[in-house]
Parts: C-alpha cells; sequence; structure tokens
C-alpha cells in the first residue's frame, strides 16, 4: 500500500513511477497479451489515483493554512498580490514578512516607493487586517478572535474538511 509522502518525493514519482510501470509491465512485443495490458491500465490508474489523492490533501493543507488563528503567521500574507510596477506579485516577492511577536506580522519592503503600495494591497485583501506604517517597517497587528468568530472558524475548517472528503471520494469512485 502506498503512504502519504512529502512535496519533493510527490514532484518526481511520476517519473519513477512511469519507469517503474515500464519495467514491471514491458511492452517490447506488440503482440502483449490483453491480461498482461489490463494488469498495466489497473497499477496506472490505482497509481493516478494516489497521486490525484495526495493532491487533494495539499490543497486541504494550503486551505488550511489560510484560516486567520488568533496568532499571527505570515502564512496569512501569502497570497497577498501587491502592484509591483503595473505587474501583481506575491507580497513575499517584493518585501521581508516576519513576526514580530504573537500577534504583530512585520512587512518590510525592499524599497521604500512600495510601503503605500504594499499596506493598501493588505487592506483591499480582504482579510480583516488593519496595518500601519512605522517608518520603513509595516506593522499589521492580528485582532484577537471574539466567540462568534471562534464558531465561523470551526463551520469553515469543517466546510473545507468535507470537500477535501468528498474530491476524494469523487476520485476513488472514479
Amino acid at each position: 500500500m502506498l503512504r502519504w509522502f512529502d512535496a519533493d518525493k510527490a514532484k518526481s514519482f511520476g517519473r519513477e513511477l512511469a519507469l517503474l510501470i515500464a519495467k514491471k509491465f514491458p511492452l517490447e512485443n506488440t503482440t502483449a497479451n490483453s491480461q498482461h495490458l489490463r494488469q498495466r491500465e489497473q497499477v496506472l490508474r490505482a497509481m493516478e489515483s494516489k497521486i490525484r489523492d495526495f493532491k487533494s490533501i495539499e490543497t486541504l493543507k494550503a486551505d488550511l493554512a489560510k484560516v486567520r488563528t488568533g496568532r499571527a503567521h505570515t502564512g496569512i500574507l501569502d497570497h497577498v498580490m501587491v502592484d509591483y510596477y503595473g505587474t501583481p506579485t506575491q507580497i513575499t516577492q517584493v518585501a521581508n514578512v516576519t513576526l514580530i511577536d504573537a500577534r504583530t506580522i512585520g512587512v518590510q519592503p525592499w524599497e521604500k516607493k512600495m510601503l503605500a503600495n504594499i499596506e493598501k494591497a493588505i487592506r483591499d485583501a480582504d482579510l480583516g487586517l488593519n496595518p500601519s506604517t512605522q517608518g520603513e517597517l509595516i506593522r499589521v497587528p492580528t485582532p484577537a478572535l471574539t466567540e462568534e468568530r471562534r464558531k465561523e472558524m470551526v463551520k469553515l475548517v469543517k466546510s473545507e474538511a468535507e470537500d477535501a472528503k468528498i474530491a476524494i471520494r469523487n476520485i476513488r469512485r472514479d
């Protein structure tokens, strides 16, 4: 049985899979028997299914990383796009994003001119964050969670998990 593996192994997995199947089920002659071909197809389908399962789980991990909890983490700003001389660019490619303390994210742009653009992008990202500029550093405090917000996040996480379960069920059904 194939076990879950990390992303680095998954990238080279496709090439290794093709070589493994070619060794186990060679198609040297054109008169290969039908049972041999069926076995090869079954192995291919099973391995493709595992790869799609893996991708579904990685998508779930990425979605859960975007959920804003009471603590600050730099992953909150990963999908924020900044207008960098007319080109939408990820915030991590135009600034250093660090944690100042447990509730504050620090964003230090590599170019001073980008301060206003980065601050505007964070406000416009609809994350519920209110950045403030202090010299060359943008401080992004994360507000404390209320009980209502906690309940909303539980619903959101349950919904994301259910979507991932449905995706995996569909993959296995196909």
